[in-house]
C-alpha cells in the first residue's frame, strides 16, 4: 500500500517480499538511498535484523522508518539505539 502510494506520487520505489530480499537489494544498490521503509514483522529476516545488517555492512541509507501493526518486543524501540546511517 505504501509503495503504491509513493510510486503514484512520483517517488522511485523498490519493493521486497521480506527482510532478506530487502538486504540483498540494498547490498547490490549502487546509489545512496534516502529512505528505507520497513515492517518490523517480516518473514525470513525481521526489521530489527535488517537494520542491524544495514548498520554492520555500512550500507548508505539516510533514514529508516520502521512500521508495524504490532510489535511484541518493546525493547526493539530502544534496542537499536540511535545510529547515523549516513
Amino acid at each position: 500500500v505504501i509503495g503504491s502510494f509513493l510510486q503514484n506520487s512520483g517517488f522511485q520505489v523498490a519493493l521486497a517480499e521480506n527482510g532478506k530480499q530487502a538486504l540483498e537489494r540494498l547490498v547490490s544498490h549502487d546509489e545512496e538511498l534516502w529512505t528505507l521503509i520497513t515492517d518490523y514483522n517480516m518473514p525470513i529476516m525481521d526489521g530489527r535484523e535488517l537494520i542491524q545488517s544495514i548498520i554492520s555492512l555500512k550500507i548508505n541509507v539516510r533514514k529508516v522508518l520502521v512500521c508495524s501493526a504490532h510489535v511484541e518486543n518493546e525493547d526493539f524501540l530502544h534496542g537499536l539505539g540511535t545510529h547515523n546511517l549516513e
